[in-house]
């Protein structure tokens, strides 16, 4: 997990909400909004206890600066948002599920109104091509357990960026 800008104690805690709504989701556990329409698919999440180096890590890696502007179309080089991200830290894709959390630009409509972007996920067919580029990235507008927006709290869009991951 990468955190850009801003990490603090409070972060931690919204990291820890999230793979536990992550695990909520994908387990379908009783009591909680995951136990909703769908299936217990097995996949569980946690923070990665060792680095690809073998060295003990809390799985979360904090970065500090601006990043360029963001634009999610842009080829995939240095000059785009998503690869600048992903290449300040990514983890082997075989072994981790690589996710950012950033501040992330707001998408001008067709009308001219704006809407934010809420988070997007690498698809598996996506690798071959980008194996670098795995991985999800959410803004932190979303991230964790949170009533920023009803439709889109509650740490859902991660769930639904990671369902895009797994295909």
């Amino acid at each position: 997990d990468a955190v850009i800008n801003n990490y603090s104690a409070n972060n931690y805690e919204k990291i820890v909400r999230q793979i536990q709504i992550l695990n909520e989701d994908y387990r379908k556990i009783s009591g909680t909004n995951g136990f909703g329409g769908g299936v217990d698919t097995q996949i569980e999440f946690c923070l990665a206890t060792k680095s690809p180096d073998g060295s003990i890590t809390d799985g979360i890696t904090k970065i500090y600066g601006a990043l360029p502007v963001w634009d999610i179309n842009a080829e995939s080089t240095q000059n785009n948002s998503d690869y600048a991200l992903k290449h300040l830290r990514h983890w082997p894709e075989d072994r981790y599920l690589n996710l950012y959390v950033a501040q992330l630009e707001q998408l001008t409509n067709d009308d001219g109104s704006k809407s934010d972007l809420l988070g997007y996920g690498t698809f598996p067919s996506e690798l071959s091509s980008y194996p670098d580029l795995d991985g999800g990235v959410i803004s932190d507008k979303y991230f964790g357990d949170n009533n920023y927006n009803s439709a889109f709290g509650k740490g859902r869009t991660l769930t639904h960026e990671v369902g895009h991951w797994l295909n």
